[in-house]
């Protein structure tokens, strides 16, 4: 199979490079969310709702949507690739986790320079947030589409994994994703009037759930 002779539109580069059905494995984790389902934590969609709203704006807004932007910049800045791949590996302490973003990354670029010609970056250390933000940078993507189109892919992996082990209805499903829409809509623009080299995270209930999720007794996810 041979790499594409034109470069991508960014609009559909973005609409592929998001979808769930994308072959890098992301189906198959739910980031802890397994651990609070089996705990009994949530049971419902309101329950469901809570928990990813939380962990939207106290992780994957200031920490995730951040390290995208910081793999959009290293196209021109590699320092920043080192910088924020080694701020990744150090801050994320469930080993799930760590191997997961991990894996998801090196899949995502393989699929980036096999199917569009786009160089690997440097060094063994590929997080899936910068990785996505480095292919959008050199399909010709804006930045504030790219992280938005980073953020929407995850937030649609947790709503699936959550219809799956609630179970939620894929119309609760559907109906999770556009209360999401204007969240992700504004927290972009928030993001973006930030410097991208301000990372955070304060999740430890989502962490803690995801390093006991290793020691449940019967997994439907790797994650």
């Amino acid at each position: 199979m041979g790499i594409a002779s034109a470069s991508p539109d960014p609009l559909l580069f973005l609409l592929q490079v998001s979808d769930s059905a994308l072959p890098i494995g992301s189906y198959s984790h739910s980031w802890g969310l397994e651990t609070a389902v089996q705990a009994g934590r949530l049971r419902c969609l309101e329950d469901v709702q809570r928990y990813l709203e939380g962990l939207f704006h106290l992780s994957l807004l200031p920490q995730e949507a951040q390290a995208c932007r910081l793999g959009f910049h290293s196209r021109r800045d590699p320092g920043c690739w080192l910088w924020v791949n080694t701020y990744l590996s150090a801050c994320r302490w469930p080993q799930e986790t760590h191997q997961a973003s991990l894996q998801l990354g090196k899949r995502l670029a393989v699929w980036g320079e096999k199917h569009w010609g786009i160089p690997l970056p440097a060094g063994e250390e590929m997080h899936h947030s910068p990785v996505f933000g480095w292919l959008g940078a050199h399909a010709g993507v804006e930045e504030g589409a790219c992280v938005q189109a980073y953020l929407w892919s995850t937030v649609q992996a947790l709503v699936t994994a959550a219809v799956k082990l609630v179970p939620l209805g894929q119309s609760e499903g559907q109906h999770l994703l556009c209360q999401f829409q204007p969240l992700i809509v504004v927290g972009v623009q928030e993001v973006m009037q930030q410097p991208p080299d301000q990372l955070w995270s304060f999740a430890p209930l989502q962490e803690r759930d995801a390093r006991q999720h290793q020691d449940l007794y019967s997994r439907l996810f790797q994650s």
